[in-house]
């Protein structure tokens, strides 16, 4: 059961009375189809959107409980939430789940109930495929962005200077931190760094092998991935095969081009939660334009023509080879992804519970996942382990720094109906630490070069403490 596009700026629109079935006209006659909400799956609203892409992953739920491909029947109802009275039933069908094909798009054509241009019907199209169970042990990387303009306005005049801003990209130090973040992994990918830790060098070659990169549609985070991951296996691998891109049938009947490859999904359940005043969580770009827009700020620091020539070396800033249009993935944000008001907590949860539904049935078993500082601690509270709260009682109320890595064992429960994680394990790989003072952890004072590297570098050394001073001298130059 899928929720479709949204008629109308009424952001007020009401939600499915979960205490209630549902009834729907059949095309069976006049008959009505009575639905449990409990075999229900729902879709969030796009608002303002002609063409809603929804990146998301569902169980199949039947009312006994069990799937049988062979008779059972998928129906799908678009809502729209234009009426101020609640939501409208404006298109409904049914596909039997013998139809859908494992791991190819299916599309189903929905009649819509209403005309926007008279004398010529309007129809939803919706691609569906079955997907393989999902395995339920994953390893998450949870990835904060790189210094913005927002945290270096913080750290100098304690934000004044960027508190009425939008949607701001990184400062020139950012950069320099995702710079110094890339050459740590293009360095392990190459194998000619390691670290003396086995359980942080499995972590490690986790990170490298993950064929899944989710990001924040927020610039500040856009433009930390595409720096970082220009040397990732996986977009390595994404640029060599552009075939596994499947393209609905329908982009070329609308005369649609296929896009290219894109390595880097954008999912809007990963932005920041807006508190009061965070002016930096509000967006004016949607689709494309967020390529564009992140593209304008990279090319002050990267390319022939940067205007901020004195921040990075010269090779740095002729290394981008790959563009945001190159590695970024905009679908699930073509429509008014961010929030003008203050985020609720049941809104928030909401969003980052849609989010885990995600992670919980999506085939990948390693992922990484590019956020934002409160998104991530939000993240750990919620889904922390007693065992491992106890032990590192803080991680609930500390940060990781700017463009850290934590990476997250995450067990799903494959019983629950709704998404149920528990993170028994982290780990903080590639020199992340943790900012305050109560706990600061360094993880790659014990790398080891297999090769000399140019320039000068400190002798690196063991770390076998397990909590260590985040002092500069106890960092690698990595």
């Amino acid at each position: 059961m899928t929720r479709g596009q949204k008629r109308g700026n009424n952001s007020e629109a009401q939600s499915i009375d979960e205490s209630k079935d549902i009834l729907i006209e059949t095309k069976e006659g006049s008959k009505q189809l009575r639905i449990p909400m409990d075999s229900i799956q729902v879709w969030p609203v796009r608002h303002d959107c002609t063409e809603a892409v929804w990146r998301s992953t569902k169980p199949v739920i039947t009312w006994s409980g069990k799937c049988n491909p062979k008779s059972d029947k998928l129906h799908i109802a678009v809502f729209d939430y234009s009426h101020p009275q609640g939501e409208d039933i404006i298109g409904y069908t049914t596909i039997r789940i013998r139809q859908l094909a494992t791991e190819v798009l299916t599309e189903v054509t929905i009649p819509l109930a209403y005309t926007p241009v008279p004398f010529f019907p309007a129809n939803c199209i919706i691609s569906l495929k079955l997907g393989k169970p999902a395995p339920m042990r994953k390893t998450i990387f949870l990835v904060r962005h790189a210094k913005s303009l927002w945290n270096y306005a913080r750290e100098t005049d304690l934000g004044v200077s960027a508190v009425f801003s939008e949607d701001h990209g990184l400062h020139g130090e950012g950069f320099k931190e995702a710079e110094a973040l890339r050459t740590q992994i293009k360095l392990y990918a190459s194998g000619d760094a390691k670290t003396t830790n086995e359980k942080r060098q499995e972590y490690t070659q986790e990170f490298l092998e993950c064929d899944s990169i989710l990001c924040s549609p927020l610039s500040r985070a856009v433009q930390t991935a595409v720096v970082i991951f220009q040397d990732h296996p996986h977009v390595l691998r994404s640029r060599e095969n552009p075939s596994e891109n499947v393209v609905p049938e329908s982009f070329a009947k609308r005369g649609l081009k296929q896009p290219a490859n894109t390595p880097i999904k954008l999912m809007s359940s990963i932005r920041e939660r807006r508190n009061f005043g965070s002016r930096d969580c509000v967006s004016k770009y949607r689709g494309h334009a967020i390529l564009r827009h992140s593209q304008k700020h990279l090319n002050k620091y990267y390319g022939p023509n940067a205007t901020e020539p004195y921040v990075l070396s010269g090779a740095q800033r002729r290394s981008l080879k790959l563009s945001c249009g190159d590695l970024i993935d905009v679908n699930d944000c073509t429509d008014k992804w961010w929030d003008d008001d203050v985020e609720t907590k049941s809104q928030f949860d909401s969003r980052m519970q849609q989010f885990m539904e995600y992670l919980q049935y999506c085939p990948h078993r390693k992922i990484i996942v590019v956020g934002h500082s409160m998104w991530i601690q939000n993240f750990l509270v919620d889904h922390v382990s007693d065992e491992l709260r106890s032990r590192i009682p803080e991680i609930a109320s500390e940060k990781i720094e700017n463009c850290g890595v934590l990476a997250c064992d995450t067990v799903f429960n494959a019983q629950s109906s709704d998404p149920e994680a528990t993170v028994e394990d982290i780990e903080l790989l590639f020199s992340t630490s943790f900012k305050s003072n109560s706990l600061r952890r360094v993880c790659t004072s014990d790398i080891r070069l297999k090769r000399p590297q140019t320039g000068t570098t400190r002798k690196a050394h063991e770390n076998t403490s397990e909590v260590a001073d985040a002092s500069p001298d106890n960092k690698s130059d990595l």
